[in-house]
């Protein structure tokens, strides 16, 4: 096990080293996946090309990167139980980094298909490990810092999303921009994993717990109702990532470049909340903040749906994207503390449903705008967050 005075590897800046090493490592993991998962994002077109498929079929395709997850994650708290999230995550993100690395040099269907399958299972498992960590972190500190973990995440897509551009704009060929930013990046997650969390370390503190329910394979209803908190959310930012652009366009008269700017709004105030996260927590409390974010999440949507005119759209987005930045460190946080079950399992089957939430979210809001209208679409997901709210207010532990 390593202890508070080991600060990382040497090239660590130093004004970090001040922090404990478990929370810098985790950092690292976060701004990692973050990183890859925007390289990822731009090397969407180039696939296409290289394939030369339509969107039908490279739609079809991606659907394999959530396939992949979903398999995964389930499985990813016995494996983090098990193995402990070093030796997980040194394997799940190097592989993430070859998978990546194979798709930006295939030019066959079905191999890409089954890359990006195996993209998105490393996926799921490092996203189900890092978040178990950031858990476990939280409580040896006794402090919240769950909001900071994911503002690194942000923070990693703008920077892989930056570099990605950068290396593509002075004449790099996409394979060698993705193959440069994936080995930089598992290079310092690799410097770094020694102080991620080893065998046993994951479930010091769930696993007494869990002994004492460990005859029955019931979870407890809490459990169930972050689950279904978590998909809600990640409902609502797969909704916006796929349909706010056009929403904008159809029913706020944006142009193409203005319909885009929506969801970049909503990101930057996403990142912006989550920066802040765990001060504004340390202020007034999970509950208070649980309760205030869910309620700007339904302001913002009453707003974007009921007031006409673009910038009262794009108020409505950075609204919503302030309310929603720290509900779902805060329903992590629910489902790595729930009484009776370990924060490996815990926390893989909150993901597992919250990741549900952006496969099916896009699809049913699809489905409904096509029968009766995008903004009928929205109103359906703003009702859903109110349920979240009503059912909030009932069950959410008082500070």
């Amino acid at each position: 096990m390593r202890t508070e005075k080991q600060i990382g590897p040497r090239f660590w800046p130093g004004f970090l080293k001040t922090l404990p090493p478990l929370r810098n490592v985790t950092y690292v993991v976060f701004f990692t996946a973050g990183m890859i998962s925007a390289l990822w994002a731009g090397l969407i077109p180039s696939l296409k090309s290289a394939l030369n498929v339509d969107e039908g079929v490279l739609g079809t395709m991606l659907l394999g990167l959530g396939i992949g997850s979903l398999v995964m994650m389930p499985v990813t708290g016995r494996l983090v139980a098990r193995w402990g999230c070093r030796a997980v995550m040194r394997a799940s993100l190097p592989f993430m980094a070859a998978a990546i690395t194979a798709l930006a040099f295939t030019t066959n269907v079905w191999l890409a298909a089954a890359l990006v399958i195996l993209f998105g299972g490393a996926l799921g498992v490092t996203d189900v490990s890092m978040n178990v960590q950031s858990v476990v972190a939280e409580k040896r500190e006794k402090r919240a810092i769950l909001s900071g973990f994911h503002a690194a995440y942000s923070f990693g897509g703008m920077s892989g999303g930056f570099f990605f551009a950068a290396l593509v704009g002075i004449g790099l060929p996409v394979w060698a921009a993705v193959l440069t930013g994936a080995v930089l990046m598992v290079a310092v997650a690799t410097a770094w994993s020694p102080w991620s969390l080893g065998p046993g370390e994951t479930e010091e503190d769930g696993a007494k717990t869990e002994e004492k329910h460990e005859k029955s394979s019931k979870k407890p209803l809490i459990l169930y109702i972050t689950a279904f908190f978590c998909f809600a959310f990640f409902l609502t930012e797969g909704s916006l990532l796929d349909w706010s652009a056009l929403y904008l366009r159809d029913l706020k008269n944006a142009d193409t470049a203005a319909a885009a700017l929506g969801y970049s709004v909503f990101s930057a105030a996403m990142t912006i909340g989550r920066t802040f996260g765990d001060r504004i927590i340390a202020r007034f409390g999970r509950r208070r903040v649980f309760l205030t974010g869910t309620l700007c999440a339904i302001l913002g949507y009453a707003v974007l749906l009921a007031i006409p005119g673009l910038w009262s759209a794009y108020v409505a987005l950075f609204v919503m994207g302030i309310g929603c930045s720290n509900l779902v460190p805060i329903a992590f946080w629910l489902a790595g503390n729930c009484p009776g079950v370990s924060v490996s399992k815990g926390l893989a089957f909150v993901v597992s449903t919250g990741y549900a939430g952006i496969l099916a979210g896009p699809a049913a809001i699809g489905f409904i705008a096509r029968h009766t209208g995008l903004d009928t679409a929205f109103l359906m997901v703003a009702a859903m967050t109110t349920v979240v709210l009503v059912m909030s207010l009932k069950v959410f532990p008082k500070d």
